[in-house]
């Protein structure tokens, strides 16, 4: 045995040691690489403009004088802004759009690839092969071996360019001149039989590749089934390491992808290639382990908005305020891509409210939320047995009072996420076909005031329900008191800097009665945003330190 191998054998077994007898204090560190959305930043055609705020607000005061003490933002993008995932279906050669790839394929090891000592800042640089195989005996790791199953994200060093863009320095983000990677690299990543693989560029495949017809990255890539991030934000502390990455597209139906979140764990404790993946080995083994749920509905033409329909207004192309839904953008005719475009609010589907949404929450923006607030241990409540199917009620402190007498070993604890279904997963359904669409557009049920003092008393970091607003609409829609007292759970709630997720979906009601992990990611991280569509991915009785 070389002194290499020895040397990282020794340091494995002291992390093993140290796992050990350190207990409950070591955690995981939560580490997002995605970049900020935001108006300036770079886009495939240029620079990107899909923000307005609402009623015309040029600040986030103005707003809340406007709309009532709320503040949001307008959004028009295509399915690939920002920091963004290309489903297989993105180009003709791959079968599986977004909503048809199973979601055991968003989580898992990912290896972080430093190659910026290969492009050296070099225009139009691809990654060959040859460069690949230099990297893996500098680091020790084999790809084939290890990243079966797995994730790669490759890190040319292109993302600090995307600052200078936004300020104005340079356009070398968008200035076409961006890495990429050679046909033997891809098909080489395609062998390893990966999962996905990411890059902090706007395309894998190099500018000119793309326009002259020949994106053969893309083509190699996807024909496998194999999923791509782009324009990643890479942290330097996990360069050329292994950590656990969980990713969240936006829930686009038939999307051709999404704007996506990035999360990884990283075990900071794990030093270099052999260690870090000895660690990673052992945590995908735990999340591999535990059931895994979706509790997201998908964004599609039909579903229910605030007081309206997605997509039922769509003469008024071109005007924010006449309509919201999905359209056609490009089709595989045009280059051998396809894809959607997107007109919505912060606020729509599935959507998480960062407490800025409210006056009295002003300070926390979505993009200012620790990240151990949306990586947290979650309880999941069956509350649906406590009213009617039709009319509005709360869920009281009464009631919650009786399922926890009746839940004993499911407990509230501080820093936990808790999340309630009050039967309304179905009626979204019922809604999206056009059936008793008033149950969840102006009959809806939501949580009591008690309840979310109970809950800030506690120290609860987040609060989920499936319903259209968490204050019930005989309140925040009927209410005959002013607007705190309409509005008392988001209040409570929100101006504690509590956020809170309705029209939580997918799979609720199968995963009721239960406590694990829940990742709630917003999938567009929008700098100084209200809140946004989130993905949430929970893990029934999987429980780990989270820094």
């Amino acid at each position: 045995m070389n002194w290499t191998k020895k040397s990282n054998l020794i340091i494995s077994i002291g992390i093993f040691l140290v796992l050990i007898f350190a207990g409950t204090s070591y955690a995981y560190k939560v580490i997002d690489l995605s970049q900020k959305i935001e108006n300036g930043m770079p886009a495939w055609a240029g620079k990107w403009e899909g923000m307005t705020m609402w009623a015309g607000a040029k600040t986030q005061m103005e707003c809340y004088d406007k709309v009532g003490n709320f503040y949001g933002y307008d959004l028009k993008f295509t399915e690939h802004t920002g920091t963004h995932m290309d489903s297989p279906a993105h180009n003709s050669y791959g079968p599986w759009r977004l909503d048809q790839i199973p979601i055991d394929k968003f989580h898992g090891k990912c290896v972080i690839m430093d190659m910026r000592p290969w492009v050296k800042d070099r225009d139009g640089y691809e990654v060959s092969l040859a460069d690949v195989k230099a990297w893996e005996q500098k680091t020790g790791c084999n790809l084939m071996r290890d990243a079966a199953r797995s994730m790669i994200f490759m890190w040319t060093g292109w993302d600090k360019y995307w600052d200078d863009y936004l300020a104005g320095k340079n356009e070398r983000f968008v200035a076409y001149g961006f890495p990429g990677i050679l046909q033997d690299a891809a098909e080489y990543f395609a062998d390893c039989r990966i999962e996905g693989f990411g890059m902090d560029v706007l395309s894998i495949d190099i500018y000119k590749k793309v326009m002259e017809g020949n994106p053969v990255a893309h083509q190699v890539i996807f024909s496998n089934n194999v999923w791509v991030i782009e324009n990643i934000n890479f942290e330097p502390s996990i360069a050329d390491k292994w950590v656990y990455a969980v990713v969240a597209p936006m829930k686009i139906y038939k999307g051709s992808g999404a704007p996506v979140r990035v999360f990884v764990l990283d075990d900071t404790m794990a030093k270099g290639m052999a260690p870090s993946l000895a660690s990673m080995k052992a945590l995908e083994r735990k999340f591999m382990a535990a059931p895994m749920f979706d509790l997201a509905n998908y964004i599609e033409n039909g579903m229910h908005i605030w007081m309206s329909v997605f997509g039922s207004n769509q003469a008024g192309v071109g005007n924010l305020n006449d309509f919201r839904g999905i359209y056609p953008w490009i089709n595989y005719r045009d280059g051998g891509f396809y894809g959607q475009q997107i007109f919505c609010n912060e606020h729509t589907g599935t959507h998480t409210d960062s407490p800025a949404h409210r006056r009295e929450g002003a300070k926390w923006t979505i993009d200012k939320i620790a990240l151990n607030h949306f990586v947290a241990p979650c309880l999941v409540v069956n509350a649906s047995r406590y009213g009617p199917e039709e009319g509005d009620w709360d869920f009281t402190m009464g009631m919650f009072r009786d399922w926890m007498k009746k839940n004993p070993g499911l407990t509230v604890n501080k820093g936990d996420i808790v999340c309630f279904s009050q039967n309304m997963v179905h009626k979204w359904a019922l809604h999206n076909r056009g059936i008793h669409r008033e149950w969840v557009t102006t009959h809806f049920p939501g949580i009591g005031g008690d309840v979310a003092k109970y809950l800030k008393d506690k120290g609860v970091v987040g609060v989920l329900t499936d319903v259209t607003s968490i204050d019930p609409a005989m309140r925040c829609q009927r209410g005959k008191g002013t607007d705190q007292e309409n509005n008392i759970t988001h209040v409570t709630l929100l101006g504690k800097g509590i956020y809170v997720t309705e029209n939580v979906g997918g799979d609720l009601q199968q995963a009721a009665n239960s406590k694990g992990l829940a990742f709630v990611m917003p999938c567009m991280n929008t700098k100084s945003g209200s809140g946004g569509h989130s993905r949430i991915w929970y893990f029934e009785g999987l429980d780990i330190p989270i820094e």
